[in-house]
């Protein structure tokens, strides 16, 4: 599985400016299996953004949500996770 955390900066115009009303959000996207970037949501009645203020909180949720016992790849904003597989 392939994910990426991607930033979204909101009112970029207006981050050179100390009260601005710029946000940075930072989502986490699935690649899925034709190979397009999907956005994790919450799946309910009603989807949900999941968004972080930072990057390293967006790093945490998915490797906790998303990863448990097996092997990582880290490469810039990619992450490739292969679980282990055991053979009795």
């Amino acid at each position: 599985m392939k994910f990426r955390i991607v930033e979204i900066i909101h009112h970029v115009d207006e981050l050179k400016n100390d009260k601005g009303r710029s946000v940075v959000e930072y989502i986490i996207q699935k690649k899925n299996f034709w190979g397009k970037w999907v956005e994790i949501v919450q799946t309910e009645v009603n989807s949900k953004r999941i968004s972080h203020e930072t990057y390293s909180d967006a790093e945490a949720y998915l490797m906790s949500e998303y990863m448990g016992h097996g092997m990582c790849e880290h490469i810039g904003n990619e992450y490739e996770y292969k679980p282990y597989t055991y053979y009795m």
